[in-house]
């Protein structure tokens, strides 16, 4: 958190990225942070709602007010070209300098 750096957990299954992800997200929030966790389809799957009733402005700015943005599962997501859209754009261009653990 102090470096700004993002982190990506990458492992097998059963190897505690979950785990470790979830004890990061404590520590930051009993720093005094925002943090919002979250799987990778739930967030796939909440975009493209909020693309569909036309609130994905509204999502996104909910999205980028925490200070970490926990993405768990990312292994586990087959999205659609639209869903892998709005995870990308989501992460890499309208919160670049947001943290994000990606497990």
């Amino acid at each position: 958190m102090s470096d700004g750096r993002s982190v990506i957990l990458f492992g097998p299954p059963g190897v505690g990225k979950t785990y470790l992800a979830i004890g990061l997200r404590v520590r930051t929030a009993e720093l005094g942070h925002r943090v919002y966790f979250t799987t990778a389809m739930d967030l796939a799957v909440n975009l493209t709602k909020a693309v569909d009733t036309n609130r994905l402005h509204r999502e996104f700015q909910a999205l980028v007010q925490p200070k970490l943005l926990v993405i768990d599962e990312v292994g586990y997501l087959t999205p659609d070209g639209v869903q892998a859209s709005l995870v990308f754009q989501m992460v890499f261009e309208i919160r670049p300098n947001l943290l994000y653990i990606i497990n």
